[in-house]
């Protein structure tokens, strides 16, 4: 499980080149009143290619539902996620991800 502090900056939380379909959950419980976050999914379409906006979500704390699910995205040959808080005081968050 990978544990990330968030910032004012995007920050990466996972990223792979290998084919597949990917999925993840990223717990936002730490989310407090007045912290938002906003998470992001790049795919790209060619190899060396640019990462191409395929999702963006922003998610306002607290949350009633605090573990955040990522739909299975098919890529081919890059995907990233990301995320930045916005606001508030700068979080920890905690996340998995897989591939099948």
């Amino acid at each position: 499980m990978g544990k990330t502090t968030l910032s004012g900056e995007e920050q990466t939380l996972f990223e792979s080149t290998e084919m597949g379909e990917y999925t993840g959950h990223v717990f936002l419980d730490k989310l407090e009143a007045g912290d938002t976050v906003e998470m992001r999914v790049y795919i790209r379409d060619e190899e060396d290619g640019e990462y191409k906006l395929w999702g963006r979500w922003v998610f306002d704390g607290p949350l009633e539902c605090p573990v955040v699910s990522l739909p299975y995205v098919v890529a081919k040959v890059g995907i990233r996620v990301t995320m930045r808080q916005t606001s508030g005081t700068f979080k920890e968050v905690t996340h998995m991800w897989f591939r099948r």
